[in-house]
């Protein structure tokens, strides 16, 4: 079930995205100093830069994996390495 996979893969980058998320609150003190926010809009843009790369790094390596391939390509070179820099 190939859409079963995928769906599966698009609710994990939602769940990166997500802990991301609750993890920056809480560094500010969210729910145990304040129960205000502060900065939330560099909150905001950090969650979806994050959720927007590593969807474009899902869609690549998608588009650029052949299991019948043996060699390492150019581009699974390029997906390696950005991900290692991620």
């Amino acid at each position: 079930m190939p859409a079963l996979s995928t769906i599966a893969d698009f609710v994990d980058i939602i769940k990166q995205g997500l802990f991301l998320l609750t993890i920056m609150l809480l560094a500010q003190g969210w729910t145990i100093s304040t129960e205000e926010i502060g900065s939330k809009k560099i909150v905001m843009v950090v969650v979806i830069v994050f959720l927007v790369f590593d969807l474009l790094i899902y869609i690549w390596e998608t588009l650029a994996r052949n299991p019948a391939q043996t060699s390492l390509s150019a581009s699974a070179f390029l997906l390696y390495a950005a991900g290692a820099c991620w």
